[in-house]
């Protein structure tokens, strides 16, 4: 806007120094014609007297009409100053007669508009050749003039032109804005929405005009929800038909004589039912299943304590230890059994990254008026280029020798945002990561 009312200002002072210099030129031209016809046939010199007088007459009507000048300026040298100046010459550039005996410096020689310097002064002037009289008969005034007087009309047209600028950018400004809302509201509405939903838009809050554009993206949302839907209700399937094989498997292990090879199959049947597991954890938050999740109070160090009774027996396989920090007693707005999932999908990913003998740590917390759960391991950690990576689905750290499907901390996220929680990594200060998950307080 205020490049629009700058460029406005400018345009508009060019024209007016245009239009003006017109005027002026105008001027000359007519007060040269006028006198041209007024002069008689033959102009003797004792009439030089009388036409100097004639000539005054003009030029005075000249400053008051033509200039604006009155009467105050009256004692000034009206020669270097402001006024036009009428010059008769002879074929041969004598003068004859003039307005202002100073006059005599100029001279003409050709016809038209022409431009001279004399004694730093610049004037113009417009000169007519009378073949029969074989008289130069010119009109001159300086170019100061001309800036003097359109610099006053700029100071007194200028800031009337510089409010209605602005008051008519700021009308556009209104009008723009008033017509672009919809699109701003749209462009809220979808930065405020979650990943998951694919939900339509309501047509009705919106212009006709965009009922098109509108309709459009709802029936993206659709294919985008048909898409989804698909993939996890194939996800859901598939983790519900490997349960029971795999649950057969078990009972035909435990036949199997004592060894290196049931211990592997054994290690590998726990690696493939923890992945069906996350698997129908994450078919269970879709879109269409977190419709039904109802967000309670839930006490935060009883359920972290739950966990880490019912995560210690995987602990004491690999030596370690799980210790409970209660900072602050917090109840924060959540589903208890997701939450407890959360948990476990954080601790089982510490245990199993964690080298033997490690000390881990659950710290429960009221951070930023927020729930707060810190888990703290003093494992290999994450670098920083791999952090955001993590949270993706079947990502895996290359470093790791420990088998995984990659889904954990996917879960996480998903929960997370079921919560309406915030979630980040960071380095146990020691070595090792830190998962920080901010919950909303009931």
């Amino acid at each position: 806007m205020l490049l629009m009312s700058a460029g406005t200002l400018w345009f508009s002072s060019q024209k007016l120094s245009h239009e003006a210099q017109e005027v002026f030129d105008t001027a000359l031209v007519q007060t040269t014609l006028v006198v041209q016809s007024l002069l008689p046939d033959e102009l003797e010199e004792e009439e030089y007297k009388e036409a100097e007088s004639f000539l005054f007459e003009i030029q005075e009507q000249y400053s008051e009409k033509i200039l604006g000048q009155d009467e105050r300026r009256s004692g000034r040298n009206r020669f270097h100053k402001n006024d036009i100046v009428i010059v008769i010459q002879s074929e041969s550039g004598r003068s004859l007669v003039t307005s202002h005996p100073k006059s005599t410096e100029l001279s003409y020689n050709k016809e038209g508009f022409s431009e001279q310097i004399i004694h730093g002064a610049n004037w113009k002037s417009f000169s007519v050749f009378d073949k029969k009289r074989k008289l130069w008969i010119s009109s001159s005034h300086l170019k100061e003039t001309r800036t003097e007087i359109i610099s006053e009309v700029a100071m007194s047209v200028l800031p009337v032109l510089l409010i209605g600028t602005l008051i008519l950018c700021l009308a556009l400004y209104y009008i723009v804005s008033k017509g672009l809302s919809p699109l701003q509201k749209i462009s809220r509405d979808l930065r405020a929405r979650q990943s998951n939903n694919l939900s339509p838009i309501v047509l009705q809050q919106f212009p006709k005009e965009l009922e098109t554009t509108l309709t459009a993206l709802n029936a993206m949302f659709e294919k985008v929800d048909i898409a989804v839907q698909r993939e996890q209700g194939f996800t859901d399937d598939a983790a519900h038909q490997l349960r029971t094989p795999l649950a057969s498997m078990l009972v035909h292990l435990d036949a199997l004589p004592e060894g290196d090879v049931r211990a592997a199959l054994n290690h590998n049947i726990d690696n493939m039912s923890r992945l069906v597991n996350q698997l129908l954890q994450l078919a269970r938050l879709s879109s269409k299943s977190q419709q039904n999740i109802v967000l309670e109070s839930v006490n935060l160090n009883d359920l972290c304590a739950l966990v880490i009774a019912q995560m210690h027996p995987k602990a004491l396989q690999k030596q370690m230890t799980i210790e409970l920090i209660n900072r602050n007693q917090s109840e924060v707005l959540a589903s208890a059994t997701l939450l407890e999932a959360l948990i476990v999908n954080l601790l089982d990913n510490a245990i199993r990254y964690s080298t033997y003998g490690d000390d881990l740590q659950i710290i429960v917390d009221i951070s930023d008026n927020k729930g707060c759960i810190e888990v703290v391991d003093h494992g290999p950690g994450i670098s920083s280029t791999e952090q955001k990576k993590v949270w993706e689905r079947f990502y895996r750290v290359n470093h790791t020798q420990e088998k995984g499907s990659g889904l954990g901390l996917s879960i996480v996220r998903e929960i997370a945002i079921v919560f309406n929680a915030q979630y980040q990594l960071k380095e146990t200060p020691l070595g090792g990561l830190t998962v920080k998950i901010l919950i909303p307080l009931a």
